[in-house]
């Protein structure tokens, strides 16, 4: 008998620790995987969800096509029929299509190229940050977006242009009706761009540049060469005055980050005239980002507005284990007030704050952190791998 109760509770046992494991698993697949939050039907949402719903719907999913943006416009009848509605409309373009009546937001889009529509997205729900992972082909020629180097011979025809520079350009061009403005600070009258947001036209975006290969001098060249150099021309691009210490913004601020130039007389020389900037104008047009987590040696020349580091580092940093952070599901009041002081000493120096690289676990601690950086971290730019959460905060602003 006693030999019996004990195969019953060994049994037990197992069939106990069984539906654990199921349980846990099921758990983390929806964790990991799920990628809408519960939003109540009732809810009035404003117009982005419904622009976003069509994007996705209605419009071409090859994103290797090579002219992207002329096959968005070009692809569905119904969009055709909107560009071209109306001669009376005033503001009929592509940015008033995506986010007319959405109120531009201090959201990151990470990784932004996995999306079924990068940029474009983005762009409709009024994010004002978006990130590209760059390689530098074998060539030297081009810029290829993708997160893993093994990626590019998936999807061979991902090129920097295709996806992001010239539908920018092009979106830029379309808005852009040259006006002058009344600069109430200095009493004088300027030339402003329209940006990329209806209803925020002077509001620039953050275009990330994450370098993903080891020639990072290489890739600078060909980003500045090829891709960049025609928002320099059209005037579209932020930049700093090197020599009178001003700075200037514009609808599109470059951010380097990864494997970039940290080396400021590779960023500023102009190799051919020696002269200061990097085409010879007094002028810098990119930014490296800083380490949140190494703030100790900032170098204020590099004029930079935005400062990152991931989860773990912050974690190390702060003497927390992020294994028993996960398991908690939150990360603890000693945890929170160690990141705080990381993002006050950021922000003490006027830079913007974003943390990347949060784990997926067993008790939703991405979501949960993710809520905890908007509500008690007060983190500028909030990572966004699945847009739809943004719906959850629609209006979150830190700029």
């Amino acid at each position: 008998m006693r030999h019996c109760s004990r195969e019953l509770l060994k049994v037990f046992t197992n069939v106990t620790l069984l539906l654990c494991i199921i349980i846990f698993t099921v758990v983390k697949f929806w964790d990991i995987d799920t990628k809408h939050f519960e939003i109540d039907d009732k809810l009035a949402l404003n117009d982005a969800l419904h622009q976003y719903r069509y994007l996705i719907d209605n419009q071409i999913q090859n994103i290797e096509l090579v002219n992207y943006y002329k096959n968005i416009e070009h692809s569905n009848k119904k969009l055709m029929n909107y560009l071209a509605y109306a001669s009376s409309e005033t503001n009929n373009t592509m940015i008033s299509f995506l986010n007319k009546n959405v109120k531009p937001n201090t959201f990151h889009s990470h990784n932004d190229y996995t999306r079924q529509m990068p940029l474009f997205e983005a762009l409709s729900l009024g994010l004002t940050s978006i990130e590209a992972d760059v390689w530098l082909g074998t060539d030297n020629q081009r810029l290829s977006v993708a997160h893993r180097e093994t990626d590019l011979l998936n999807y061979p025809l991902r090129d920097l242009n295709d996806l992001y520079t010239e539908p920018l350009l092009t979106m830029l061009n379309d808005v852009n009706e040259i006006y002058e403005h009344f600069d109430y600070n200095s009493n004088t009258t300027t030339i402003a761009k329209k940006g990329l947001y209806h209803e925020s036209e002077n509001r620039t975006m953050f275009l990330v540049i994450d370098f993903k290969s080891e020639d990072s001098s290489q890739t600078y060249t060909r980003l500045m060469d090829t891709y960049l150099k025609p928002f320099i021309e059209n005037d579209f691009i932020t930049f700093f005055n090197i020599t009178s210490n001003e700075m200037s913004w514009r609808p599109i601020t470059v951010i380097l980050t990864g494997n970039k130039p940290t080396d400021l007389s590779i960023i500023d020389k102009d190799s051919e005239t020696d002269k200061i900037g990097y085409l010879g104008d007094s002028k810098r047009y990119v930014f490296p980002e800083q380490m949140l987590d190494n703030l100790t040696n900032l170098d204020e020349s590099s004029k930079t507005f935005v400062a990152s580091t991931s989860f773990s580092k912050l974690c190390m940093a702060c003497d927390i284990s992020p294994w028993k952070v996960i398991l908690r599901g939150k990360l603890p009041a000693r945890g929170l007030r160690c990141f705080k002081k990381f993002i006050d000493d950021a922000h003490a120096n006027n830079l913007k704050t974003r943390i990347w690289g949060v784990p997926k676990s067993l008790l939703g601690f991405s979501k949960n952190f993710w809520r905890q950086q908007i509500d008690d971290l007060g983190v500028d730019f909030i990572n966004v791998d699945h847009l739809s959460r943004v719906l959850s905060y629609p209006n979150y602003d830190h700029n």
